[in-house]
């Protein structure tokens, strides 16, 4: 029996660890601030149970930038502009990529495929994976 993961698509992600907003209630545009101390562990994470071989598969042909986990620790100071009478929400996390994935698996009929056998695919199933980078640091956005 042999598998064969395939990757279908590959998207950017931003997984949030902390969230901070602030509110300007006058009619003046002001700076806002965003400061923390908090850790949290982002781990690569794939929805199918077959994942033995799948943490050196993406790491070699996805990208050299995802890990296996990845932690953000907040303390790093952000400022934006917030316009008068709104608010900004400043998200501290890290980058990743949110994978669509298929595990094909073949099995081996009568003889090895090399000596003419027949290579069949038994089942074909599809999964997400979610595979943080080392790349962290505040998003702001409008809120």
């Amino acid at each position: 029996m042999a598998y064969e993961y395939v990757i279908d698509s590959v998207r950017p992600d931003f997984l949030v660890s902390e969230e901070r907003v602030v509110v300007n209630g006058t009619s003046r545009e002001i700076t806002g601030s965003f400061t923390s101390s908090v850790s949290k562990t982002f781990s690569l994470s794939y929805t199918l149970g077959t994942s033995a071989s799948l943490f050196g598969f993406l790491s070699a042909n996805v990208s050299a930038s995802i890990t296996q986990s990845t932690t953000t620790t907040t303390g790093v100071t952000a400022t934006a502009p917030v316009p008068p009478n709104s608010r900004v929400i400043g998200q501290y996390g890290v980058e990743a990529y949110v994978m669509d994935i298929t595990l094909n698996e073949y099995r081996s009929y009568l003889a090895l495929p090399e000596d003419d056998g027949i290579c069949v695919r038994q089942n074909s199933t599809p999964g997400t994976s979610v595979a943080p980078t080392h790349y962290t640091g505040w998003r702001v956005i409008p809120g």
